[in-house]
């Protein structure tokens, strides 16, 4: 940090604990009120009652509103999608040589979207993201290349950031819903018809 700013590097490795310290306040909160709101019920207290339900929805949509600033955040100050390297030595279009993926490209977003959604379908059709992810790296152990699997400066394995940006691409196509919970991933009807279409 120079002159009292700092770089998009640490803000990267300082954002994800930042939002996790986030997201457990508003759960520790959220927990607070429901012991409240019991207590309120036993005695009768309406307007407790009513104070803490009140409560209740406001953080609930806090959370909510979190959660997106979290899936934006990439967007604005993360780690961008790195753009995949040109490859030399290709024979030219329309040859007729099958192109082999060299171990330093990186795998693209679109790559990602029927194996987090058969994660899911496995899954029951929602899971939480490190089990949804998790899941993905078995299915695609054998797709995922050596620059996939290398550390970023924040910390984080390339592949998972490239995941979750599918997963971003993917809630706006709606193949996944974009009202879950913090933390869960969920597939939509449609990410339903795209896997059965699509999918593998």
């Amino acid at each position: 940090m120079e002159g009292g700013q700092y770089s998009n590097e640490e803000v990267s490795m300082n954002s994800e604990q930042a939002f996790e310290a986030l997201f457990a306040s508003v759960a520790t909160a959220l927990n607070e009120s429901l012991r409240r709101h019991s207590q309120a019920a036993l005695q009768g207290d309406l307007k407790a009652l009513d104070a803490e339900s009140d409560l209740q929805r406001k953080l609930v949509a806090a959370r909510n509103q979190l959660q997106a600033v979290r899936d934006m955040w990439p967007l604005l100050v993360g780690e961008q999608p790195e753009a995949v390297q040109p490859e030399t030595g290709q024979p030219e279009k329309g040859s007729a040589r099958v192109r082999e993926r060299k171990p330093g490209r990186q795998t693209k977003e679109g790559a990602y979207y029927a194996p987090i959604l058969r994660a899911l379908e496995e899954m029951g059709g929602r899971g939480v993201v490190g089990d949804v992810l998790d899941r993905v790296g078995q299915i695609m152990a054998d797709d995922l290349t050596e620059h996939d699997r290398g550390m970023l400066k924040s910390g984080s394995i390339r592949w998972t950031k490239t995941a979750q940006w599918a997963r971003y691409r993917m809630k706006e196509r709606g193949l996944l819903a974009d009202d879950s919970p913090a933390g869960i991933w969920e597939i939509t009807e449609q990410g339903r018809r795209y896997l059965r279409e699509r999918g593998k």
